[in-house]
């Protein structure tokens, strides 16, 4: 009972592999021929009469898969297009030209006849040689695809006043014609294409004109059809003049930099003038102590005049010269001093437009006053020094002098500082906006190429 069962089992088994079998090779034969109509509007299971067709060539029977039947199926559903593309991809993962044939003949079913004579002919440089049956088959084939083309030519012109002139693209041109349904090809400027009929779609990128799109028509009929194509040229490139800069705010604006750098410098130079003059009257008191000292021990009284006797006895405790130079060495601290003191301060004095956002020739009335005032100071501290100079350049006892003096001094000293602050912080004020004001200067440098033309191109603010 056991083998009975096997042996009926089995039977089943290779019924179930002669039925698919017989499927396959069912839909293959029905769909061997393209030029049937009837195994494509109808149902494989629906029976019927068929007009006589010739026989379909052994050597173009497609191989038995899977992705055959279901493109056999697409077919039949009208997609065929889609039919094609199915058959196309196996071909690519096969190589079997028998696919490119049936691909082909999905293609001129779409309406594709170009794409169709594509397919023909890769599938005839693939075979090689072939019987004289098979090369009769294909060459009626092509020859009936090519009946279904259209003659055009495609010219390139551009407009130069009143005609046109051919334009003849470079090597590095791209022309290109394209379709719904048909990727864009390149093509050769001026070589005849073979195209199906309907509307197209020039694009021509042609270096030194500006890219374009040309739609056109194929229209059916004998003779050959000229598309022309006019380009329009790049405009030559114009270096824009500089726009003219707006003109500057009458107004300062505060630069708070500015304002606390000139504040801590002149902080520094105040305390450093404080020094100097407390140095200088140190030294001075005790030039004067040490020549007080002198002359109560010669015997002088307060506010006397000393006699010979007393003069040379004050000479040898404490000579004159001595007590000059020191006096000097005294003033001249204290000039220094309260120079320093008022050229901080003149600094600031200088700054104070940016500080209370004045009106920009505020600062240059403040240059003005400090110029002055440094002239002014510098004439006094030339009359003082050539007075201190005859006051205390003589050693001798008959002119000694008690006191370096301060009238004078300071007077002239204070406007010369004033003068060199004042000069200083306006001129700084200015030269910093002035610098902010200032655009930054660039530029750049590009090739530059057209039709018959190369060169630099140059772009910049100057």
């Amino acid at each position: 009972m056991l083998s009975l069962a096997t042996s009926q089992r089995g039977r089943w088994v290779v019924v179930l592999m002669a039925s698919l079998v017989t499927s396959l090779v069912v839909g293959q034969a029905r769909a061997q021929d393209p030029d049937r109509p009837g195994d494509r509007d109808q149902d494989t299971e629906v029976a019927g009469p068929l007009a006589p067709v010739p026989e379909l060539p052994s050597e173009l029977t497609p191989p038995p898969r899977l992705e055959v039947l279901y493109a056999q199926r697409l077919g039949q559903a009208g997609r065929h297009a889609e039919e094609a593309e199915q058959l196309e991809a196996l071909w690519r993962e096969l190589g079997d030209p028998r696919l490119l044939y049936h691909a082909a003949m999905a293609r001129s079913r779409a309406g594709q006849h170009m794409l169709a004579l594509q397919q023909l002919t890769r599938m005839v440089e693939q075979l090689g040689p072939m019987s004289d049956v098979l090369r009769a088959f294909l060459d009626a084939k092509i020859a009936g695809e090519q009946a279904q083309l259209v003659s055009v030519r495609v010219l390139l012109r551009e407009q130069i006043g009143g005609a046109s002139q051919a334009v003849t693209p470079g090597p590095d041109a791209r022309v290109t014609v394209e379709a719904a349904g048909v990727p864009a090809m390149p093509i050769a400027a001026t070589t005849l294409l073979r195209l199906d009929p309907g509307a197209w779609t020039v694009r021509a990128l042609v270096p030194g004109y500006l890219p374009i799109a040309s739609p056109q028509r194929a229209e059916a009929g004998p003779g050959e059809a000229v598309w022309v194509v006019l380009l329009a040229r790049e405009p030559a490139p114009q270096v824009a003049a500089p726009r003219p800069r707006s003109a500057a705010p009458p107004r300062f604006v505060k630069d708070r930099k500015l304002v606390i750098g000139v504040t801590a410098a002149m902080g520094v130079a105040f305390y450093t003038g404080v020094g100097f003059a407390v140095g200088g009257a140190n030294i001075e008191s005790r030039a004067t102590k040490k020549d007080k000292a002198a002359l109560m021990d010669a015997g002088v009284a307060e506010g006397a005049t000393p006699d010979a006797a007393q003069l040379a006895a004050v000479e040898a405790a404490y000579p004159t010269a001595t007590l000059h130079r020191e006096l000097r060495r005294a003033a001249t601290f204290q000039t220094a001093g309260a120079a320093v003191m008022m050229t901080g301060l003149g600094a600031v004095f200088g700054i104070l437009p940016s500080l209370f956002q004045s009106k920009r020739r505020a600062a240059y009335i403040e240059l003005g006053v400090g110029g002055v005032a440094l002239v002014g100071g510098a004439v006094w501290m030339h009359d003082y020094l050539r007075r201190d100079q005859a006051r205390l350049g003589p050693s001798d006892p008959e002119h000694r002098v008690h006191e370096s003096g301060i009238g004078h001094r300071l007077g002239a000293s204070m406007l010369t500082g004033l003068g060199i602050g004042m000069t200083l912080g306006s001129g700084l004020l200015l030269l910093t906006d002035h610098l902010s004001r200032r655009k930054p200067l660039s530029a750049r440098i590009a090739p530059y190429g057209g039709q018959g033309q190369a060169g630099l191109l140059v772009r910049g603010v100057f």
